[in-house]
């Protein structure tokens, strides 16, 4: 709010200087907790990601229309596969072709092709939506052979997430 670029842009959208704080409603949620209202819930698991400099939480939210998982950035472990038991939809992340990630050393912490394709089917979702895909992974022809590489393993549907990528959950 007090850097100059979003003081000129709130101005040119019509706003008064100075800017109100805004008025904020923050719940904090912890591993093993859930928020449940009326038509939906969503609960919180440990995700591993880069522990101990940043705690990451991965969420499931369930509604009457269905049950969607957002991962993030995590490798695979016990207790996203168990938040993600069953649900209809997993979103994690995806950086690269497991082999490159592996020979790399950049496996831990996040997934790559083989770890998201095991965690999804080990979870038994129907749909696996892959979000963070690094830019090897992301050029045509490897994008297809990463899909290809995931469906040797899981067997529901894939979808490689891309920039302002619209997608009906609940078909």
């Amino acid at each position: 709010m007090g850097h100059p670029v979003s003081k000129h842009v709130y101005e040119n959208r019509g706003g008064i200087l100075p800017r109100p704080e805004p008025s904020l409603r923050v719940t904090d949620i912890f591993p093993g907790e859930a928020i449940k209202q009326r038509n939906w819930r969503v609960a919180a698991a440990a995700a591993a990601h880069v522990e101990p400099y940043l705690e990451s939480l991965a969420y499931r939210v369930d509604s009457d229309e269905g049950s969607i998982v957002f991962a993030g950035d995590t490798e695979p472990c016990e207790s996203v596969l168990r938040l993600a038991r069953k649900a209809d939809v997993l979103v994690v992340n995806c950086w690269d072709h497991q082999a490159t990630m592996n020979a790399n050393g950049e496996a831990q912490g996040q997934t790559g092709t083989l770890d998201a394709a095991k965690m999804a089917q080990e979870s038994g979702v129907k749909r696996l939506i892959l979000t963070h895909t690094g830019p090897n992974l992301s050029k045509p022809g490897s994008k297809e052979r990463g899909i290809k590489e995931i469906g040797s393993i899981y067997g529901g549907e894939i979808i490689f997430g891309e920039e302002l990528m619209k997608i009906c959950l609940w078909e």
